[in-house]
């Protein structure tokens, strides 16, 4: 049950930041201004009249700058620099003489006045264009930004949740063998080594693999015999595979889903081994 509740927190932590992790990057805006065609011829019909007049003016530059605001691919830049020059000469094709020397020298301060005002609204729309422009950079960046913490959350709400799991499956097997190996020490001390009394099993260290639902421990086995009297001791390895997913002494038959490796025998224990090997269990 507890498995099954961290689980779910895992679960349901995961749900809520897919969640959070779905809503889009912000779309990029319309940079130009719904009048930049009528301000891109005035801005021609200006510079016109400036070069036609000798106005100094700023026009060309405020005018460039305005669509690198608009435009970041440098071919459509070029494209609308050049339909800004095309709309120029369109406006010097339709003058006549006249016509502008009545601009340069008649009407000289309106002439003047248009260029200035031409220009004026020429940077305010680059500065407009461009606090746009930031705005959606800035917005982009708090996404991007979003979505590495909400990542980086995930991750570790995900490392969490699988470090409760495996620090609970380890309490789990932890507690399985402390209150099984002292059984199956015994098992083995009666199965291996003709029983004793007073049997006492020390766990030492274990080890459980999940691929193949194996425990490894490392144990230390202290008794008495029955019938002489003798003290003797076995260090060594259990080897124990789970039966059915299952834990428990009554399942395990040695040498089919449990394994005993001695790395130690006491000498009497060592002394008995031989003993048992010769003709009626007799050394003398």
């Amino acid at each position: 049950m507890r498995l099954f509740k961290v689980l779910l927190a895992a679960t349901v932590g995961i749900s809520t930041f897919t969640a959070e992790a779905q809503y889009g990057k912000p779309d990029q805006p319309q940079l130009a201004p719904s009048n930049f065609k009528a301000q891109l011829d005035r801005s021609a019909y200006a510079l016109f009249l400036a070069e036609a007049c000798s106005v100094s003016t700023q026009i060309p530059v405020l005018t460039k700058k305005v669509i690198q605001q608009i435009e970041e691919n440098d071919s459509r830049q070029a494209e609308l620099l050049t339909e800004f020059r095309k709309l120029k000469s369109r406006h010097a094709d339709n003058s006549n003489s006249l016509g502008i020397a009545k601009r340069c020298y008649i009407d000289s301060a309106k002439t003047r006045s248009l260029v200035s005002d031409v220009a004026f609204e020429l940077e305010e729309m680059a500065n407009q264009v461009a606090q746009k422009r930031a705005s959606y950079v800035l917005a982009v960046s708090n996404w991007e930004r979003a979505q590495r913490e909400i990542s980086e959350r995930r991750e570790r709400e995900q490392r969490e949740a699988k470090e409760r799991v495996d620090r609970d499956t380890r309490e789990r097997h932890q507690s399985n063998l402390e209150n099984n190996v002292p059984t199956l020490g015994k098992f083995i001390v009666s199965n291996k080594y003709g029983g004793g009394n007073n049997i006492s099993v020390v766990l030492k260290d274990w080890s459980y693999s999940e691929s193949v639902k194996t425990a490894t421990a490392n144990i230390e086995i202290r008794w008495y015999g029955k019938f002489t009297g003798k003290s003797y001791g076995a260090d060594g390895t259990i080897r124990m595979v789970y039966d059915e997913g299952k834990f428990g002494s009554s399942n395990y038959e040695l040498g089919r889903n449990l394994f005993w490796n001695p790395t130690w025998l006491s000498s009497t224990l060592e002394a008995y081994l031989r003993c048992a090997k010769t003709p009626f269990g007799s050394c003398d």
